[in-house]
Protein backbone atom coordinates (compact mmCIF):
# COMPACT_ATOMS: atom_id res chain seq x y z
CA UNK A 1 0.00 0.00 0.00
CA UNK A 2 1.12 3.94 -0.75
CA UNK A 3 1.61 6.28 1.16
CA UNK A 4 -0.92 8.00 -0.26
CA UNK A 5 -3.26 5.37 -0.09
CA UNK A 6 -2.71 5.29 3.38
CA UNK A 7 -3.09 8.73 3.72
CA UNK A 8 -6.89 8.69 1.55
CA UNK A 9 -8.04 5.80 3.79
CA UNK A 10 -7.20 7.52 7.35
CA UNK A 11 -8.64 10.74 6.26
CA UNK A 12 -12.06 11.53 7.80
CA UNK A 13 -15.00 11.71 4.97
CA UNK A 14 -17.46 12.63 7.11
CA UNK A 15 -15.77 16.41 8.02
CA UNK A 16 -16.58 18.74 4.92
CA UNK A 17 -13.24 20.63 5.50
CA UNK A 18 -11.43 17.23 5.45
CA UNK A 19 -12.64 16.82 1.79
CA UNK A 20 -12.31 19.99 0.94
CA UNK A 21 -8.40 20.19 2.16
CA UNK A 22 -8.02 16.46 0.40
CA UNK A 23 -9.19 17.98 -3.10
CA UNK A 24 -8.47 21.48 -2.53
CA UNK A 25 -5.50 21.72 -0.40
CA UNK A 26 -1.89 22.10 -1.35
CA UNK A 27 0.55 24.78 -1.61
CA UNK A 28 -0.33 25.87 -5.27
CA UNK A 29 -3.56 23.98 -5.73
CA UNK A 30 -5.29 26.78 -5.39
CA UNK A 31 -2.92 29.02 -7.60
CA UNK A 32 -3.48 27.06 -10.43
CA UNK A 33 -7.16 26.91 -10.32
CA UNK A 34 -7.02 30.62 -9.66
CA UNK A 35 -4.65 31.12 -13.17
CA UNK A 36 -6.66 28.18 -14.90
CA UNK A 37 -10.06 30.24 -14.42
CA UNK A 38 -8.60 33.06 -16.43
CA UNK A 39 -8.80 30.55 -19.71
CA UNK A 40 -7.32 26.92 -20.68
CA UNK A 41 -3.73 26.48 -20.13
CA UNK A 42 -0.49 24.79 -21.18
CA UNK A 43 2.04 23.44 -18.66
CA UNK A 44 5.03 25.71 -19.43
CA UNK A 45 2.01 28.78 -18.75
CA UNK A 46 1.60 27.38 -15.20
CA UNK A 47 5.10 26.68 -14.86
CA UNK A 48 6.16 30.38 -15.99
CA UNK A 49 3.28 31.74 -13.97
CA UNK A 50 4.81 29.83 -10.43
CA UNK A 51 7.95 30.02 -10.94
CA UNK A 52 9.03 29.24 -7.38
CA UNK A 53 7.04 26.32 -7.74
CA UNK A 54 9.72 23.23 -8.60
CA UNK A 55 8.12 21.83 -12.48
CA UNK A 56 7.70 18.06 -10.14
CA UNK A 57 5.31 19.39 -7.40
CA UNK A 58 3.02 21.04 -9.94
CA UNK A 59 3.06 18.21 -12.10
CA UNK A 60 2.36 16.38 -8.70
CA UNK A 61 -0.80 18.88 -8.16
CA UNK A 62 -1.83 18.76 -11.20
CA UNK A 63 -2.63 14.89 -11.14
CA UNK A 64 -3.71 15.27 -7.90
CA UNK A 65 -6.24 18.55 -9.11
CA UNK A 66 -7.21 15.84 -12.19
CA UNK A 67 -8.01 12.79 -10.26
CA UNK A 68 -10.55 14.23 -8.34
CA UNK A 69 -12.26 16.25 -11.24
CA UNK A 70 -11.10 19.81 -10.88
CA UNK A 71 -9.14 20.44 -13.91
CA UNK A 72 -9.38 18.22 -17.38
CA UNK A 73 -6.85 17.84 -19.55
CA UNK A 74 -6.88 17.72 -23.03
CA UNK A 75 -4.17 15.84 -25.00
CA UNK A 76 -3.65 16.81 -29.18
CA UNK A 77 -2.14 14.05 -31.11
CA UNK A 78 -0.13 15.85 -33.16
CA UNK A 79 3.94 17.21 -32.97
CA UNK A 80 5.25 18.53 -31.05
CA UNK A 81 2.82 16.95 -28.54
CA UNK A 82 0.21 19.67 -26.90
CA UNK A 83 -1.55 19.49 -23.79
CA UNK A 84 -4.05 21.82 -22.26
CA UNK A 85 -5.53 22.13 -19.04
CA UNK A 86 -9.23 23.59 -18.22
CA UNK A 87 -11.41 23.88 -14.97
CA UNK A 88 -14.72 21.76 -14.49
CA UNK A 89 -17.83 22.96 -13.22
CA UNK A 90 -17.07 21.99 -9.58
CA UNK A 91 -13.34 23.52 -9.61
CA UNK A 92 -15.43 26.48 -11.02
CA UNK A 93 -17.69 26.53 -8.06
CA UNK A 94 -14.55 27.10 -5.76
CA UNK A 95 -13.50 30.37 -7.25
CA UNK A 96 -15.22 32.12 -4.96
CA UNK A 97 -13.43 30.90 -1.90
CA UNK A 98 -10.26 30.97 -3.31
CA UNK A 99 -11.09 34.98 -4.33
CA UNK A 100 -12.45 35.06 -0.76
CA UNK A 101 -8.88 33.55 0.40
CA UNK A 102 -6.64 35.96 -1.32
CA UNK A 103 -8.75 38.92 -0.42
CA UNK A 104 -7.95 37.67 3.39
CA UNK A 105 -4.35 37.24 2.89
CA UNK A 106 -4.25 40.71 0.66
CA UNK A 107 -5.98 42.23 3.88
CA UNK A 108 -4.31 40.91 6.68
CA UNK A 109 -0.96 40.69 4.44
CA UNK A 110 0.93 43.00 6.85
CA UNK A 111 0.47 42.07 10.47
CA UNK A 112 1.50 38.29 8.68
CA UNK A 113 4.46 39.42 7.21
CA UNK A 114 5.28 41.02 10.42
CA UNK A 115 4.70 38.25 12.21
CA UNK A 116 6.84 35.71 9.77
CA UNK A 117 9.94 37.84 9.71
CA UNK A 118 9.74 38.05 13.66
CA UNK A 119 9.32 41.70 13.49
CA UNK A 120 6.70 43.81 15.68
CA UNK A 121 3.44 42.25 15.83
CA UNK A 122 0.17 44.08 16.80
CA UNK A 123 -0.77 43.11 19.85
CA UNK A 124 -4.14 41.27 18.83
CA UNK A 125 -3.02 39.40 15.48
CA UNK A 126 -5.72 38.67 13.20
CA UNK A 127 -4.10 35.18 12.33
CA UNK A 128 -1.84 33.08 14.65
CA UNK A 129 1.31 31.54 12.98
CA UNK A 130 2.88 30.09 15.32
CA UNK A 131 1.62 26.70 14.64
CA UNK A 132 2.15 26.91 11.04
CA UNK A 133 5.44 29.16 10.87
CA UNK A 134 7.92 29.17 13.64
CA UNK A 135 9.07 32.55 14.60
CA UNK A 136 12.91 32.85 13.42
CA UNK A 137 14.41 32.65 16.83
CA UNK A 138 13.27 29.05 16.65
CA UNK A 139 13.45 27.66 13.11
CA UNK A 140 16.73 25.29 13.31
Amino acid sequence: MTKQEERKIQIDLDCGLNIFNLVAGGKWKACILKYISNGTKRPHELHKAMPYAAPRVLNMQLKELLEYKLVVKEVYPELPLRVEYELTEMAVSLLPLIDAMEDWGMQHRKSILAAFMNEDTPKEPSCSLSTIVPPASQAS
